[in-house]
């Protein structure tokens, strides 16, 4: 007796699960290996890599501006060292109990640079919600500073102000001032 061959309908009844596992798997791999490094990629990336170099295998963080990427890039040439962002414990903000951020850090010079955006000079509506909220970010900011002075930490501040292609410029200036051999 002849073997009978299965109609499209019954393969797929029979191994369609199997198909669908096998393109969502494959899906997940190409989101993994080609997706944008924004925000909620950078969460399925944190998901599926655990490896120390994590932080080397994104281009841009999701809270890293332009400016900060200059000036890490920027000091770590500068310097020949190390560099990364920090909340330390001595930056509590009292109000929130959260830490606040140095955007770019070396704990052997003590130095920690801010690249600082509009929004911490004038109310950005796109920033902040109201008024209060750029209030807020003034008084972070001025927290910032202050409690960096008090535990020896020199604090290099780059305004938006300062182009792109000029804050090498600004931050080897500014090193010098304070004394840094660069």
């Amino acid at each position: 007796m002849a073997k009978r061959s299965m109609t499209v309908s019954e393969w797929w009844n029979n191994n369609g699960i199997y198909c669908i596992i096998i393109g969502c798997f494959i899906g997940l791999l190409l989101f993994y290996f080609f997706g944008k490094n924004d925000k909620n990629t950078d969460e399925i990336h944190n998901f599926f890599y655990k490896g120390k170099d994590y932080s080397q295998r994104l281009k841009r963080g999701p809270f890293e501006s332009k400016g900060e990427l200059i000036c890490k890039d920027v000091a770590t040439r500068l310097f020949n060292k190390p560099f990364r962002k920090i909340r330390p414990n001595f930056l509590k903000n009292e109000k929130t109990g959260n830490n606040l951020e140095i955007d770019v850090y070396n704990d052997d010079l003590k130095l920690g640079i801010e690249y600082s955006g509009r929004q911490h000079y004038e109310y950005v509506p796109h920033f902040h919600k109201d008024m209060n909220a750029f209030l807020e970010q003034k008084y972070r900011d001025e927290v910032k500073e202050k409690k960096c002075k008090e535990n020896g930490i020199n604090l290099i501040i780059v305004p938006y102000t300062v182009k792109h292609k000029d804050i090498e410029h600004f931050i080897y200036k500014e090193a010098k001032q304070l004394g840094y051999k660069v």
